[in-house]
C-alpha cells in the first residue's frame, strides 16, 4: 500500500504535468495571428445627412503582432467564393494592422444583396465573410443575413 507521501508526490507531479501542457498550448495559441472580423448593417454620415444602407466590415487585430489584411470574400458552396475586388474603406487594401488597431470597409447593402442572390445565397440564408492575411491564414466573421429570420 502506498504511503501518504507517495500519493501526494504523485498528485503534485500529475498536476505539474497538466499545468505544463496547458501553458504550452496557451503559449502556442497566443503566437498565432488572429483577426476579429465583424459584419453589420449601418449608415455613413456625411455632415447632417446619412448614406444609403451599407454593410460594414470591421477587421481588428487582437494579437501582439502585425497582420496584413490582404483580401475579403464570401465563401460559397463547391469551393467557390465571391471576392470583393473593390471595397471602399478607411484605408486601401492590403492594409497593415498593427497590434490593437482596426479598420473598416463598406459596400452598398442593396448591391451586395443582389450579388449574393446571383451567387446562390438565398434571401434569408445566413452567410459569413472570410478575410485572408498575407500569409494565407483565413478568418471568419459572425453570421449575417439580409432579411431577418422569422
Amino acid at each position: 500500500m502506498p504511503s501518504v507521501q507517495e500519493i501526494v508526490t504523485s498528485a503534485a507531479a500529475a498536476i505539474g504535468l497538466g499545468l505544463s501542457i496547458y501553458n504550452t498550448i496557451q503559449a502556442r495559441r497566443d503566437k498565432r495571428p488572429k483577426l476579429r472580423i465583424h459584419v453589420s448593417f449601418g449608415f455613413l454620415s456625411h455632415g447632417p445627412e446619412l448614406s444609403d444602407q451599407k454593410i460594414l466590415f470591421e477587421a481588428g487585430n487582437a494579437r501582439d503582432q502585425s497582420i496584413t489584411l490582404a483580401s475579403m470574400c464570401i465563401p460559397l458552396s463547391g469551393k467557390r467564393s465571391m471576392a470583393f475586388l473593390q471595397l471602399d474603406g478607411e484605408r486601401p487594401m492590403p492594409v497593415l494592422l498593427t497590434p490593437g488597431t482596426s479598420t473598416r470597409f463598406w459596400l452598398n447593402s442593396n448591391e451586395l444583396e443582389a450579388e449574393t442572390i446571383r451567387a446562390g445565397i438565398r434571401c434569408h440564408q445566413k452567410f459569413r465573410v472570410m478575410a485572408r492575411d498575407a500569409l494565407g491564414n483565413e478568418y471568419l466573421s459572425n453570421s449575417i443575413s439580409f432579411k431577418p429570420m422569422k
